[in-house]
C-alpha cells in the first residue's frame, strides 16, 4: 500500500483529506513543514507522495518541498493551495519541486487521479533509481557530440538578434518569429533547448510547449516573458512542459546558466530517457506522428490528449 503525507496548518482540512483516502492509502499528517520533515526523517517505510499545503507559518509549502526532494528524491510532490502565488509558483516550476499544482477547493475525483498518478511516477522513479542511478556512467552526457543545436521563438527582430548574438559563439542557434516557423525547424534539426515568448503571433505558447513536449519529450524548454501569469505558471507545471519559467527582465549571466542546465537535462533526457523525471509522463504515451502533420493538426492532436488525461 502506497504511503500519503498531507500537509497543512488547518487540522479540519487534514481531517477532510485523510477520510478521503484512508480506505485507498496509508495516511500521515503532518501540520507544519519542520513536522512533515521529522516523519520522513523517522519513517522507516518510504512516503510515496507529499501534498502540501502552500501557506503555512513555519515553512511554505515550495520550501517543503524543496527540502523533501533532498530527502527523498522519489517522494511525488503536489502542491495545493488556496492562493495563486505567482512568485512561489514560478520558483516551484524553477526548482522542480512539483508534482501537480492544484488549487482549493478541490475536486475529489481530479485529486484522487493526481495521487494516482503521483504513486506510480514514485514507483517508476525508485526503479530508475535503483537500476540506473548505481551505473554512474550511464548518466554522464556524451561530450563528444556534435554541435548543440538551440531555437530561441520570438516575434521581436531585435530580441531575436541579441539572444543569438548572446549564444552563437557556444552554440548552433536558430531563430524563429512565429510558431510555425520554430515548426518547421523543429523537424530539420535537433534541437536541444527552445526558449519562447508566452505570446506567439499564430498560436497560444503554452499550447505549443505542450506539442513540443509530446512530439520531442528530450528537447528541454524554456519561458522568457515579462508576463507574470500564475495561471500560465500552472498550466505549464500540470502538463509537464516547462523547464524554466523566467520574468523579464533577466541578467544575461543568469540566462547562461539557465541554458547550461537545460542542455544538461536534454543530453541525459536523450541518452538515457527514463532517467529524467521530466520526461516520464510524456513517456507514457505513444509519440505524436508529425510527418506531414501540419502544426494546427498537432496542437489539436495534443489538446484532445491533454483532455483526456486524468487528474489536473
Amino acid at each position: 500500500m502506497h504511503t500519503i503525507l498531507f500537509v497543512d496548518d488547518e487540522p479540519s482540512i487534514l481531517s477532510s483529506l485523510s477520510f478521503l483516502f484512508k480506505r485507498t492509502y496509508n495516511v500521515l499528517t503532518a501540520e507544519s513543514g519542520p513536522e512533515a520533515l521529522k516523519l520522513f526523517k523517522n519513517q522507516e517505510s518510504p512516503i510515496h507522495v507529499i501534498v502540501s499545503d502552500q501557506r503555512m507559518p513555519d515553512m511554505l509549502g515550495v520550501e517543503l518541498l524543496r527540502e523533501v526532494k533532498k530527502i527523498s528524491p522519489s517522494t511525488m510532490r503536489i502542491l495545493l493551495t488556496g492562493y495563486s502565488d505567482l512568485q512561489s509558483v514560478i520558483a516551484s516550476v524553477n526548482t522542480g519541486e512539483v508534482f501537480r499544482y492544484i488549487n482549493k477547493p478541490w475536486d475529489n475525483d481530479k485529486l484522487r487521479n493526481a495521487v494516482h498518478q503521483a504513486c506510480q511516477f514514485s514507483d517508476r522513479v525508485k526503479q530508475i533509481r535503483e537500476s540506473i542511478l548505481p551505473n554512474k556512467s550511464a548518466l554522464q552526457p556524451n561530450v563528444a557530440k556534435t554541435e548543440t543545436h538551440v531555437l530561441f521563438i520570438d516575434p521581436d527582430f531585435v530580441n531575436r538578434q541579441a539572444l543569438s548574438s548572446l549564444f552563437q559563439n557556444n552554440y548552433k542557434v536558430h531563430l524563429a518569429g512565429s510558431a510555425r516557423e520554430a515548426f518547421a525547424i523543429l523537424q530539420k534539426h535537433p534541437i536541444a533547448v527552445i526558449t519562447t515568448e508566452a505570446n506567439l503571433s499564430d498560436v497560444d505558447g503554452a499550447d505549443f510547449l505542450a506539442a513540443v513536449k509530446n512530439m520531442y519529450p528530450s528537447i528541454a524548454t524554456i519561458l522568457l516573458t515579462d508576463i507574470q501569469d500564475s495561471i500560465l505558471a500552472i498550466r505549464l507545471i500540470n502538463e509537464g512542459s516547462l523547464f524554466r519559467y523566467l520574468v523579464k527582465p533577466f541578467r544575461r549571466d543568469a540566462l547562461k546558466s539557465t541554458m547550461s542546465e537545460a542542455i544538461s537535462l536534454h543530453r541525459t533526457a536523450d541518452e538515457n530517457p527514463e532517467a529524467s523525471v521530466k520526461t516520464l509522463e510524456v513517456m507514457e504515451e505513444p509519440p505524436l506522428p508529425i510527418n506531414d502533420a501540419s502544426m494546427q493538426d498537432t496542437l489539436e492532436a495534443v489538446r484532445k490528449r491533454i483532455q483526456q488525461r486524468s487528474g489536473y
